[in-house]
């Protein structure tokens, strides 16, 4: 049978109708989906701040003289003291390390981590940032350390109680940031650590900086942070780098530790 021309375009206009029909179903069928989603998503929970300390032994004992002792072994591959066991069943220790034996249910011993450099700068750079590093000699990362990750990740949300999220401390006589590797690579200056150059173990010990000088009271502090920003704006035009960025968080994180 002949098909009339307004036939064709009648079927044409069908079909295309009922294209946009189901379009318009998959639609308001994905819309529901979507606000179903939405509704059923469990609310965000608030976690309190967890803090993480960190003991970087880089010239400490090494495993044969702590945690893997192999007693079974050739001389020339154990060490020379005894293993002892620990509350973990199968994990020995050192005879000289008791203590850590009776909390050995309380950590755990990871062996899997390697490097394939011979010195100790490639391990520094391998555990602390997590990557291979590109050069393996030096102290100077090429990767940030994960402290300065931390700390970047939680610029906008700083922990109450008002340090710093990312702080080192260490030998006195070590003047530089990336000592060991804990520098901040591409990251930049804001994220490097609150560094304290001072000996913990020493009877004067005090972390410096972290009063107001003398004569200075909260309020002409704070005309001076006043008077700080002011400049900063003025500054700000001719600078072409991240470093007023950084003075920026450098000077708000002085101020809330200090007041």
């Amino acid at each position: 049978m002949e098909t009339r021309p307004e036939d064709k375009q009648r079927a044409v206009s069908r079909r295309a109708a009922i294209r946009s029909a189901g379009a318009a179903c998959s639609v308001l069928g994905l819309a529901d989906l979507l606000r179903a989603r939405a509704v059923s998503a469990p609310t965000a929970v608030t976690t309190p701040d967890t803090s993480v300390i960190l003991v970087w032994l880089p010239g400490g004992p090494s495993h044969m003289e702590t945690y893997d002792l192999k007693p079974d072994a050739p001389s020339a591959y154990r060490g020379e003291f005894r293993p002892i066991a620990t509350k973990v069943p199968g994990l020995d220790l050192c005879e000289h390390l008791p203590r850590h034996a009776r909390c050995a249910d309380k950590f755990t011993v990871i062996r899997s981590i390697h490097h394939h450099s011979a010195n100790h700068d490639a391990g520094h750079k391998r555990v602390l940032t997590g990557r291979i590093p590109k050069k393996p000699d030096g102290f100077v990362n090429d990767h940030p350390m994960v402290g300065s990750i931390v700390s970047r990740m939680r610029e906008d949300t700083p922990a109450r109680s008002g340090l710093y999220n990312y702080i080192v401390t260490g030998d006195g006589r070590v003047n530089n940031v990336d000592t060991f590797s804990f520098g901040a690579a591409y990251l930049g200056n804001r994220t490097h650590p609150f560094r304290i150059s001072a000996d913990p173990n020493a009877d004067d010990f005090r972390v410096e900086n972290l009063s107001l000088a003398a004569g200075v009271s909260e309020a002409r502090l704070g005309e001076r942070a006043t008077l700080l920003t002011t400049l900063d704006r003025l500054r700000r035009d001719i600078d072409v780098g991240t470093s007023m960025n950084a003075a920026d968080a450098f000077n708000q994180r002085a101020i809330r530790m200090v007041t």
